[in-house]
């Protein structure tokens, strides 16, 4: 796994980031030639893991078990890391 280096994909789009306790986060992944596979991994403010979802294309993650917090989420691929952010519930 090689999580050393991180050049951030700005083609995959995670949205919305501010969200209510019942809401989804969607990630929009761009439309290639090739399958490409995904790993969405979101953790509270103290790394414990909370969801884990692969995915290859365009998808919608349900974070409603989730408590009204802010989360941190990675999204790797082939064992590079390619995408953080942070996503808040209200």
């Amino acid at each position: 796994m090689n999580t050393n280096s991180f050049e951030e994909r700005t083609d995959l789009k995670v949205f919305p980031t501010i969200i209510s306790d019942n809401e989804s986060v969607f990630v929009e992944a761009p439309a290639l030639s090739q399958t490409i596979n995904y790993e969405f991994t979101l953790f509270d403010i103290n790394g414990k893991m909370l969801l884990y979802q692969s995915f290859n294309e365009n998808t919608e993650i349900p974070v409603n078990k989730a408590a009204k917090d802010v989360y941190m989420f990675r999204i790797m691929s082939d064992g590079s890391l390619i995408k953080t952010g942070k996503i808040i519930i209200h």
